[in-house]
Formats: C-alpha cells, sequence, structure tokens
C-alpha cells in the first residue's frame, strides 16, 4: 500500500486536519504487443528448455546403448552336447520338451544362457546344453 497525503487546504470546512489515505498499489498498463512480446519470450524459453532436454536424452542413447548379453562361451563350452537348426513352429519351450525328460523350464532357462536370448528365428543354429 502507497501513502498519499490530502492536501490540508481541500479538506472539508469542519475537519481542517490532515488525512492520511491508502491507495493501493496500480500496475502498469501493458499494450497488447508488450503481452504478446513478453508471451514469445516465455514460450521461447519453454521451448529452448524441451528441445535441450530431448537432444541431451537422445545424445545420452546414442553413447550408451542397452546392454545385451552375449553368450559366454568360454565357461559353458563344455556343456554343449549337441547343436539344433531351428525349424518353422520350433519355440525353446518346444526344444527343450524334445531334449528332455518331465519338466522342461530349467532347460528353456540354460538354452537362453547358453544362446545368448530367449528370441530364435527359422535357420539359426541353437546350442543345445549337455544333460
Amino acid at each position: 500500500m502507497v501513502a498519499t497525503f490530502i492536501n490540508p487546504q481541500q479538506t472539508s470546512i469542519r475537519n481542517r486536519s490532515t488525512h492520511l489515505q491508502l491507495v493501493p498499489p496500480v500496475a502498469p498498463h501493458r499494450t497488447e504487443s508488450q503481452v504478446q512480446f513478453v508471451r514469445a519470450i516465455v514460450f521461447g524459453f519453454i521451448g529452448l528448455v524441451a528441445v535441450s532436454v530431448a537432444f541431451i536424452s537422445l545424445r545420452s542413447a546414442q553413447f550408451n546403448p542397452p546392454q545385451v548379453s552375449q553368450p559366454t562361451l568360454g565357461v559353458v563350452s563344455a556343456q554343449i552336447s549337441q547343436s539344433y537348426l531351428v525349424q518353422e513352429g520350433d519355440s525353446l519351450w518346444s526344444i527343450a520338451s524334445n531334449h528332455v525328460e518331465g519338466d522342461p523350464r530349467e532347460m528353456v532357462a540354460q538354452l537362453i544362457a547358453l544362446n545368448g536370448s530367449a528370441e530364435i528365428e527359422v535357420g539359426q543354429v541353437v546350442l543345445i546344453p549337455g544333460v
């Protein structure tokens, strides 16, 4: 609040004392072009920040590709008993079921560890661990 003094000569005849009147501050009037300019600056800054964040994210993804586990053939090579050529309709479950009696879940886990992936394609050679 801003204090404004009123001249005693301008007061009423009955009361010639000095008055103290509190007047709220008034915001400066801005033209429409000034408002548009400020909006352009603000939105430009927000856009610059968004583009910077996207650029940094893409660059970090480019230099830090996701890690793909590779088969560790040195450790597991002694355990390989045979290989299998993947046919149409094969899955790791069906391959494991053909090479082990009973529950094939442990064999599927060994196939994934030995071959480096749970995905197989027709014509791929899958290494089968010794049972």
